[in-house]
Parts: C-alpha cells; structure tokens; sequence
C-alpha cells in the first residue's frame, strides 16, 4: 500500500497531454482526476486517489485485452 502510495504522489501532478475529445465520454472527463486501483494476487484491492469517481475505461481495457490475446492465441498470433 505505501508504494502504490508513493506512486501515485509521484504521477498525480502531471498534467501533460489532453483529454481526448474524439470520443464523446472522454470528452467529458475532469483531467483533474486521478485513481490506482490494484487487485494482488490474494483478491485484495488497494486503492488510492479519487477511486470513488466514476470513469469511462475506453483505453484501460487494451492491456488486459493484449493480455488475454497473448494467453489465448500466443506472441505469434498476436504480433
């Protein structure tokens, strides 16, 4: 928990970049706004920043999806 802390101290400030207007629930995002949510391998979820906002997870999903791809076709298939 505290380095998932420390981390997010690190990052949080960071404002490069843009909110991402071509998709209408990006559009709408508060760029302000920051979350980790890490679940370990035990089930346990640690949290930090403002977990309790909702949030579109249009682009959080592809490293799972990439993830998933590679678990069920192989780095072959996949690259």
């Amino acid at each position: 928990k505290e380095k998932l802390q420390e981390i997010y101290d690190e990052v949080k400030d960071q404002d490069s970049g843009h909110v991402a207007t071509y998709i209408p629930d990006l559009a709408k995002a508060d760029p302000s706004l920051f979350a980790i949510s890490v679940c370990d391998l035990g089930g346990e979820v640690h949290n930090v920043g403002c977990v309790e906002e909702p949030f579109s997870i249009q682009s959080c999903c592809k490293p799972m999806l990439y993830m998933l791809a590679l678990d069920e076709c192989g780095a072959a298939s996949v690259s």
